[in-house]
């Protein structure tokens, strides 16, 4: 993550500087009106960077709460969206500070803090503090360790476990209970609370979230996909690379060692992270917080809140710099524009993904304006003229010559969504219309069109256009 990352006294400053009038709100857990109240203050003081909503209301008609938080400067990307939620498990009390920490630090380091200005001048923030208001409550003032929402079950038995509610892979095995007493009881069906529905919705609702964090307590522990088996998720590698980047910089804030490299806890169906990435292609984590032991366990002391919400800020700043890399079109984050990138830009048009990184235009579709813009931003970073790459040109070096017309021919007549593989006009097939973008730009490079009058990123949208690249897919 080279491309967005800043030198070591940056970011320690950025988490360690004063919170400016906020510090004392940290020193104790907060009532549920006092989240409300506060979340408040933040709209009212940062009015032109928050907007503060209510995405639903629990079964006992509480309202849960968001803020979004995004900055006013300009962006280097079409801006996409990290997802943050916490509390969905009522005794958690520590998972619902955190993510007010964070909203926070966000708010009072815009504009003098150069990373979490970057950050939210090319990112949105949706933040649900407290997922379920009800069990909060109830644990606060009745059952200090009460786990589920609040539902009569109609059997005597009160609550549905909230993370064994969503719709991927609900009741698919003993991850979860079909007893209504059961602390993960699933409920009747997939969604049939209003907290995940709610919840759900956030993610619905705005299909440029790349990345999310469901914060729980505790084991210090990063999880990724999937809950439901022990099968690697398919983008494991990515999904367990950033984990180990916010790993790192957890341990460097005070030490803390949170495991990341078995994303596997134990078996869990119809869970958050993976609804949010199997359904919604959203890179999803679940964050066990402090401590590792059940001593304290839920009882984390109130002198750990704000530690532990040092420790977690830079994680989430690495997570969104992770997000501006991916909606900037390096696909797998290793800090280079190449055929990987596009080759998986292609299938993604072709195949109709849902992954909002792939929508580098930003205007909801999968097509070929992403491959324009792929294309222009590659070419500003590989090209000395900062040209952009020219249609026809599968092996990315510039010009459209020979090598790409072997590249073209060795694969003709073949399923193959694949730039580097040919498939120019990315209709998934390699053949006679691909051969004519690469004879309508041969022998030309990326430097000779630049220098021509008009734009080149004209010119290449002109040729994508007369050769039928622009297939709308919205996702």
């Amino acid at each position: 993550m080279s491309s967005y990352r800043l030198p070591w006294f940056i970011v320690l400053w950025s988490v360690l500087s004063p919170l400016p009038g906020t510090a004392a709100w940290f020193d104790n857990y907060q009532t549920y009106a006092a989240y409300q109240q506060k979340l408040g203050e933040y709209a009212a003081t940062y009015p032109t960077l928050t907007t503060l909503s209510t995405i639903g209301n629990s079964y006992e008609g509480r309202a849960i709460p968001a803020i979004r938080i995004t900055g006013t400067g300009s962006a280097e990307v079409a801006k996409k969206t990290v997802y943050l939620n916490g509390m969905m498990h009522a005794r958690e009390w520590i998972a619902g500070m955190v993510p007010m920490y964070i909203a926070d630090r966000l708010l009072t380091g815009y504009g003098t803090d150069p990373r979490i200005t970057s950050v939210l001048d090319n990112t949105e923030f949706m933040i649900v503090p407290m997922s379920n208001p009800d069990g909060y409550e109830y644990s606060r003032l009745t059952n200090r360790f009460w786990r589920k929402n609040r539902r009569p079950n109609g059997d005597g038995s009160v609550g549905v476990d909230l993370n064994r509610n969503y719709g991927y892979q609900w009741g698919l095995n003993s991850g979860s209970s079909p007893f209504p007493d059961d602390e993960t009881y699933r409920g009747t069906g997939p969604f049939s609370e209003p907290e995940t529905v709610a919840l759900r919705n956030v993610a619905l609702a705005d299909q440029d979230v790349v990345t999310h964090i469901d914060f729980h307590s505790y084991s210090q522990l990063i999880l990724s996909p999937f809950s439901y088996t022990v099968d690697p998720a398919p983008d494991q590698d990515l999904l367990v690379q950033m984990a180990h980047t916010m790993a790192d910089s957890i341990q460097d804030m005070h030490g803390k060692i949170y495991e990341w490299d078995d994303p596997f806890l134990y078996l869990a169906s119809g869970t958050s992270i993976d609804w949010m990435y199997g359904d919604q292609g959203i890179y999803s984590y679940t964050i066990e917080l402090r401590p590792t032991s059940s001593n304290p366990g839920f009882l984390l002391p109130a002198n750990q809140i704000l530690p532990t919400g040092q420790e977690m800020f830079p994680a989430v700043l690495d997570l969104a710099e992770y997000t501006m890399q991916l909606a900037g079109g390096d696909f797998d984050v290793n800090d280079r524009f190449e055929c990987a990138d596009i080759d998986r830009l292609v299938r993604g048009i072709v195949l109709g993904s849902n992954k909002a990184e792939l929508d580098l235009s930003g205007d909801g579709l999968l097509d070929g304006l992403d491959v324009v813009d792929w294309l222009a931003r590659a070419g500003r970073a590989n090209l000395a003229s900062q040209a952009s790459y020219l249609p026809g040109d599968a092996n990315l070096d510039g010009s459209v010559d020979g090598v790409d017309f072997n590249l073209w021919n060795s694969n003709k007549f073949t399923s193959l969504p694949s730039w580097c593989g040919g498939d120019f006009n990315v209709d998934g097939l390699v053949d006679g219309s691909d051969f004519n973008v690469w004879n309508a730009y041969k022998f030309l490079s990326a430097d000779s069109i630049v220098q021509v009058p008009e734009p080149a990123l004209n010119l290449l949208l002109a040729g994508l256009v007369a050769a039928g690249v622009f297939r709308r897919t919205a996702f």
